[in-house]
């Protein structure tokens, strides 16, 4: 029996200008969700509304074999991800040292699986459904020195629909399960600016794990029916800390670098409790199963640059190697990336601004060895990552 049950981690997306270029130094109201301390750089009312629609295709190539019965599959497996990132962040100066905010981020986005039985029974279709509610403020200390800090209250909806195999020659049909949990969860930022001089800021954050406790039910209907109302796991983002230098040489030209650091090895094991599957003509619950995932932690690095073309136009332009924190010996991953993107901004009026951002991410081929007790799975994964987002700014 092969249990086609995977879990896919979700952190929150930005628009790639927005995530790579001077994340800790973030010059309008996303500091309320980057760096809180970098609200006290634009102490101006905002108000920015965000999207950003992206896909992602990834190609495995390989075998699948069955232990212990020594059926195999060989061929090439198709997914793809459909991500809609919707978000709006608001900036209030309170006094000359004190700038509130408060953003809505929403992430929504699905998994989806070709017809290739090669890993049908491995990977699952899934889709994900997360908001977060962000209260912020940031604190001018002196003309050298902000902080801030940020409350994130998060929630999450996870649904799946493994597929467990029947037996054709028995006309035991395939059945699909579907499992369907909610959680709500806390989190938070602390953030630093360092101001030096005008043409300089250095900025750090420390973004805490979030922890859901997901709970709901799991279902097979069909020939066979059965149901668990006590379906629950826990599931993790990771903590994450960065620190961004920015300095502009005149007053139309600037560059910046980030580096990040993600501790995915929160995730080593998963338990999942009380789920529905099928062996052969027989559906059950399983009390209690271990996904193994054994992730380690990665490094980010940016850098990029920003040009005031005129007083209207401005031009960013940045590169990202992001170290992929995947282990080819327990799941399915991508490889280490290298993301490449720009973005157009134009002044409108006075009070308003647009917007327009591409990103394209370019991902090594990721080697696949899997073992199990009741699989063998080797191969390759490989695919690419496209994103473009719109962003409105009004400021007064």
């Amino acid at each position: 029996m092969i249990f086609g049950f995977c879990l896919l981690s979700g952190p929150l997306h930005a628009s790639f200008i927005e995530q790579t270029m001077g994340t800790a130094v973030v010059k309008d109201a996303t500091a309320i969700y980057f760096n809180p301390a970098a609200l006290t750089l634009s102490p101006h009312y905002q108000l920015i509304l965000l999207g950003t629609l992206a896909r992602a295709q990834f190609e495995f190539s390989g075998s699948a074999q069955k232990v212990p019965f020594g059926g195999s599959e060989s061929g090439s497996t198709t997914t793809q991800s459909n991500f809609f990132l919707p978000s709006m962040y608001l900036s209030i100066p309170v006094s000359e040292r004190f700038v509130a905010g408060f953003a809505v981020v929403a992430n929504d986005f699905n998994r989806e699986l070709d017809n290739s039985p090669i890993l049908r029974y491995i990977l699952a279709r899934n889709q994900t459904n997360n908001i977060d509610f962000i209260p912020a403020l940031g604190i001018k200390i002196n003309q050298f020195l902000s902080i801030g800090g940020n409350l994130n209250v998060t929630y999450a909806h996870l649904v799946q629909e493994p597929i467990a195999a029947g037996i054709p020659r028995l006309n035991i049909p395939e059945s699909r399960s579907l499992n369907d949990s909610k959680a709500n969860s806390l989190g938070g930022d602390f953030g630093i600016l360092v101001k030096p001089g005008k043409k300089t800021a250095l900025g750090f954050n420390y973004r805490s794990a979030v922890a859901y406790n997901l709970q709901g039910r799991s279902t097979i209907t069909g020939s066979q029916s059965i149901s668990s109302d006590d379906y629950h796991f826990k599931y993790w983002t990771p903590a994450r800390s960065v620190m961004t230098l920015s300095h502009f040489l005149n007053e139309k030209l600037g560059f910046l670098g980030t580096v990040q650091y993600v501790q995915w090895d929160i995730f080593k094991t998963v338990s999942v409790y009380n789920f529905a599957t099928q062996a052969a003509s027989r559906v059950f619950i399983i009390p209690k199963a271990q996904i193994n995932y054994h992730f380690h932690n990665s490094w980010l690095l940016t850098l990029g640059t920003i040009y005031q073309v005129t007083p209207k136009w401005v031009i960013r332009v940045a590169g990202t190697y992001n170290q992929s924190p995947s282990n080819g010996r327990f799941q399915i991953g991508p490889g280490d990336s290298l993301i490449t993107g720009f973005s157009m901004g134009y002044r409108l009026m006075n009070a308003l601004s647009v917007d327009l951002g591409y990103a394209h991410a370019f991902f090594k081929k990721e080697e696949i060895d899997i073992q199990t007790s009741q699989s063998r799975i080797t191969g390759f994964n490989e695919g690419a990552h496209d994103a473009v987002s719109l962003k409105f700014t009004l400021t007064v």
